[in-house]
Order: structure tokens, then C-alpha cells, then sequence
């Protein structure tokens, strides 16, 4: 596999984390170094996966693939509904949700580079060494993140309050999209 098909595959890998920004920025009302946070820790998991994948693949020859899908649309779907229900519920439950934990971003980190993981595993038999399909998998989810910060942040400008609404659908569309 060359270069120019492992940048590509890395923008595809990279659509997932880019979403869950956008939704962290058009929900989160605390300060801006949780959403910095985003590109770097989206980056970093999607290159640790890949090369996750690479060597547990290469040690092993499992392939944890068939139940990361499913355990991947569980956590997103949770976070979404959550997301959705603090819009509805009272002031309480909304403050609780606008904050970005670092539980929360972890997870989501996780969430997003299943497909990373994946790919590192399919990467396996192609690839003798793993670092720089690695690098340029986090490196390119991290630019494509950072970008995606200014989208959220105009959309939680247009939405107001109701970016809640659209993370929680946002989050809920990848959970199902991982699925597939």
C-alpha cells in the first residue's frame, strides 16, 4: 500500500472524530481547552489504534473488529441520547452535559479510532513497519479535527442552545454509522 492511499484512507478515518468535534463544540459551554483538546486526542488514538491494530494483529491474529462495531454504536448512542435528554430536561441536567470531561473526550477518543484500529489490523499483511501509516493517520484526523472546530463553534453560534439537539443527533448518526 503506498502513501497516497494511506492519506486517503486517513481522511475517510478521519470523518468520524471530525464529527464528534463539531458536536463537542456545538454543545460545550465551559472554556476552549477541552475543545483544543479535540484534534490532538482524536490524532493521537487514531494513530495509537492503527498501530494497536498492527501489532495485536501481528502478535496475535485475532481480529477484535466483529465486536468493537457494536460496543462503538453502544457508547455513541448513550452519549447522544444523554446529549439529546439534558436539551429537554431542566437547566440541572443541561449543565451536566455542556462540559467536557476528560472521561468524555476519552471515550469518544476511543469510539472514533475503531475504524483506525481496523484498518491497522487489515495493515498487517501489507506493511513491514507501522510507524508512518500510523503518523499520518493521526496527523491528518488532527488537522481535519482542528478545522472542524471553527464549523462547531459557528453552529453553536446559529443554534444556541439547540447545538445540543444537533450534537446528540450528530453523535447518534456515527453510533449507527459504525454499525456498517
Amino acid at each position: 500500500m503506498n502513501l497516497v492511499e494511506i492519506f486517503i484512507i486517513a481522511l475517510a478515518l478521519s470523518i468520524d472524530a471530525a464529527a464528534v468535534t463539531m458536536a463537542n463544540c456545538a454543545s460545550h459551554r465551559g472554556g476552549v481547552v477541552p475543545l483544543m483538546l479535540n484534534p490532538a486526542l482524536f490524532g493521537f488514538f487514531q494513530a495509537f489504534m492503527t498501530a494497536l491494530g498492527y501489532f495485536l494483529m501481528k502478535l496475535t491474529g485475532f481480529n477484535l473488529g466483529s465486536y468493537a462495531k457494536l460496543l462503538v454504536f453502544l457508547i455513541l448512542t448513550f452519549i447522544g441520547l444523554r446529549t439529546l435528554y439534558s436539551f429537554f430536561k431542566p437547566d440541572k441536567a443541561k449543565a451536566s452535559c455542556k462540559i467536557l470531561s476528560p472521561s468524555l473526550l476519552l471515550t469518544q477518543g476511543v469510539c472514533t479510532s475503531v475504524d483506525a484500529f481496523a484498518f491497522g489490523v487489515s495493515l498487517s499483511p501489507l506493511v513491514a513497519h507501522i510507524f508512518i501509516p500510523s503518523l499520518i493517520v493521526g496527523s491528518v484526523t488532527a488537522v481535519v479535527c482542528y478545522s472542524s472546530l471553527f464549523l462547531g463553534t459557528k453552529i453553536r453560534v446559529v443554534l444556541g442552545e439547540k447545538g445540543l439537539v444537533f450534537a446528540g443527533v450528530l453523535l447518534i448518526a456515527v453510533g449507527v454509522k459504525a454499525l456498517f
